[in-house]
Parts: structure tokens; sequence; C-alpha cells
């Protein structure tokens, strides 16, 4: 699955629940870096979909959601291997209120 093309993010359905509320801004920040990752795309499809979905239902009428990718190396020490390993990093934020201290 190719990362830069995160077919969610451009369907009918996240477009469509995106026109029902016309006061969320969408930010993608994607990667200009070719990032490649081994994933099953349904799993990976479900689960954008999901924190969208979160991210609208936790606004009232404004905010944003930032949708950013990119690529880091992490340098993880091991007996089997001792060299940097590659990771494609997703991160969803949203401006809503989050949830509450009490729950």
């Amino acid at each position: 699955m190719r990362l830069l093309n995160l077919k969610y993010l451009d369907s009918l359905g996240c477009r469509k629940l995106l026109s029902f509320h016309p006061g969320i801004v969408w930010i993608k920040q994607l990667t200009v870096e070719p990032s490649t990752i081994t994933c099953s795309p349904v799993h990976v499809k479900k689960c954008l979909m999901n924190l969208i979905v979160n991210a609208v239902e936790a606004m009232d009428v404004t905010g944003e959601i930032i949708i950013s990718t990119y690529n880091q190396s992490v340098d993880i020490k091991e007996e089997i291997n001792s060299k940097p390993v590659d990771y494609v990093i997703v991160a969803i934020r949203d401006t809503g209120s989050g949830i509450s201290a009490t729950d």
C-alpha cells in the first residue's frame, strides 16, 4: 500500500461525511517522500475511517481535522537487528473537546 495514496481520504464516504459538517476544515500534511508500508489496506482504511468519524463527532460545528504522515527512522538496539528501523507515522489530530476529565 502506498501511503501517499490514502484512498479513504478521497473516498465518497469521507467527502459525504465532511459535506454534512461544512464548518470543519480538513488539513492534509502528507509527506512528499515516497512511503511504502506492508499492511492490510482494508484495516488501514477502517482505522482511518473510525478516527475521522470520531474526530468529526468530537466537534460541535467548527474545528479542524489534521492528517499528517511522515517517515521516521528509529535506532533500536537488539541482538538480532542493530540497524535503524524505518517507520511511517500517520497522525490524526482534531480540535474537538475530547473526552471530559470525569470520563
